[in-house]
């Protein structure tokens, strides 16, 4: 299962065990719409829980009660834990959007193996790109339907199919313009 980082739990409120939680869903109005989120207790250990209520406090900050935090000790002990759901969900509730939580993100290529890490990604009309270091050279690289394949959070991979001769544009001095 591919997950989508939403944010990340940053404090405590009153004494039910409801977290505050920073987060990237635009006009996300509740948890209702979230049968349940999964929370990195570790790297890579992604544990389910059901949310009771979502209340938004600011664009990006919501109050969110959890069936299974009672308390405020069990709630302290999820403070600085990162928030995700499933790849599929993010889709549906934030169509088309890539956030720069990819940055970090290895590049897997079908044909050339590991290209890189993400150093940045800038959202563009259409498309958005992101920016890895290759053979000592920055490669802007189309992060598109037609070019990515698969995403694994877990491991941190974007697996791509890239266009033939696209890496040898920044690498390849013949490659440039030609003058003459």
């Amino acid at each position: 299962m591919d997950y989508a980082r939403i944010g990340k739990i940053t404090g405590v409120q009153g004494l039910q065990g409801k977290l505050v939680v920073r987060h990237i869903l635009p006009d996300f109005k509740g948890g209702r719409k979230l049968d349940h989120i999964f929370i990195a207790l570790k790297r890579e250990s992604f544990i389910p829980y059901f949310p009771e209520t979502w209340q938004n406090i600011q664009p990006e900050e919501a109050v969110l009660k959890l069936d299974e935090v009672n308390s405020p000790e069990e709630a302290k002990a999820l403070v600085g834990k990162e928030v995700f759901i499933e790849s599929t969900v993010f889709a549906q509730l934030v169509p088309g959007r890539v956030t720069t939580d990819f940055t970090g993100f290895a590049i897997q290529d079908r044909q050339l193996g590991r290209l890189g890490v993400v150093d940045a990604l800038v959202e563009s009309p259409g498309q958005v790109i992101a920016s890895i270091q290759y053979k000592g050279t920055e490669v802007l690289l189309p992060l598109v339907e037609q070019t990515i394949l698969k995403v694994d959070a877990a491991s941190r991979t974007i697996f791509v199919n890239l266009p033939e001769g696209l890496l040898e544009v920044y690498t390849d001095p013949s490659s440039g313009p030609k003058t003459g």
